[in-house]
């Protein structure tokens, strides 16, 4: 670890860890005067199996993947990042709070058989000195909270369409990633997303600031869904329909489920992300302003017939109603 203040660089002298409240802390022999300085450090970090911070999940491929996908017992793996709220600290040092946001320049060495994702587009890919690998380069983001950065390495296949909308003269790419094998089953959420970006920027007066939206099926996922801005990541009953193959009784359900959690991961990327609360007791405002417009941009933007969002437009007025008994606890 070593720090640059102008022309002059200073190692730590001492490094020391706090688990308890998660910090490490650096020291040097001589006192740092506030300036505009450079931080460099050097870490090791570990992958893990949590789904938390950069972790791995498994799953049972329905095609023949690349050669280079990892695989162990009978399983193979694609890797995925999920730093909300507090994870960010478990992949790399960082000030992980979600008021202190800066830009992140994202560079990763994977196989090269294998795609790689991020918040932002691609800037360059190149050979690595690495035998079998190369490294992936990203364009740099917004200025933007630790828990909104995202990536992910797997052996992925898309779905795209374009928006209507143009954004500084152009058409935004709208993709929904999975692993080989799955991505029809990603057409009814593309559908709903790339209409989404444009209804949202329309609607909010505030065009989509960033040059792409993916969105990404994780075969082992916590949350429903996390809206890490640019490449939203979702569990796979969250984002797949598989409009041949579901039991009629609960299709309806299943591409509600999917509808939803599209509107409502899209509508924090302006509520959350372009704009974030202070710290997390104010959660709520991001969760309540998307979960606001949510319904009925999924009225708009949905290929479902309307009465399934007629039905949840219902419960929601029911819930309020003076007379009746809550079915949903408030945020706050």
């Amino acid at each position: 670890m070593r720090i640059a203040v102008g022309t002059k660089l200073s190692k730590a002298s001492d490094i020391t860890y706090d688990k308890k409240s998660e910090r490490v802390i650096f020291k040097f022999q001589e006192e740092v005067s506030p300036s505009d300085i450079v931080l460099s450090i050097t870490f090791t970090g570990t992958m893990n199996s949590a789904m938390a911070g950069f972790y791995r999940s498994k799953y049972k491929s329905v095609v023949e993947p690349a050669g280079d996908t990892p695989n162990e017992d009978g399983f193979h793996y694609m890797l995925s990042t999920q730093f909300e709220s507090c994870d960010a600290r478990r992949a790399f040092p960082c000030f992980d709070e979600p008021n202190l946001k800066a830009t992140f320049d994202f560079e990763i060495e994977v196989p090269k058989g294998q795609t790689a994702l991020s918040n932002m587009p691609v800037k360059s890919e190149r050979e690595s000195s690495n035998p079998g690998l190369k490294v992936v380069s990203f364009e740099r983001t917004p200025v933007m909270s630790t828990y909104l950065l995202a990536w992910a390495v797997g052996d992925f296949e898309y779905v795209e369409a374009m928006t209507e909308r143009k954004y500084k003269g152009q058409s935004i790419p709208v993709r929904v990633y999975t692993t080989k094998g799955l991505k029809e089953q990603a057409r009814f959420a593309l559908e709903c997303a790339h209409r989404t970006v444009d209804y949202f920027s329309e609607v909010f007066e505030i065009e989509y600031p960033l040059p792409k939206a993916d969105l990404l099926a994780v075969h082992e996922f916590a949350m429903g869904a996390m809206e890490n801005w640019g490449l939203v990541t979702y569990r796979t009953t969250a984002v797949l329909f598989d409009e041949g193959r579901s039991d009629a009784r609960y299709k309806n359900r299943i591409a509600y489920v999917v509808a939803h959690g599209i509107q409502l991961e899209l509508a924090h990327q302006w509520f959350g992300n372009l704009v974030t609360m202070d710290w997390w007791n104010e959660l709520w405002l991001n969760e309540g302003f998307a979960t606001w417009v949510e319904p009925e941009s999924a009225q708009s933007n949905s290929p479902l017939q309307n009465g399934i969002y007629g039905l949840n437009l219902s419960l929601k007025a029911y819930n309020k109603h003076s007379n009746s008994t809550p079915y949903v606890r408030p945020t706050q």
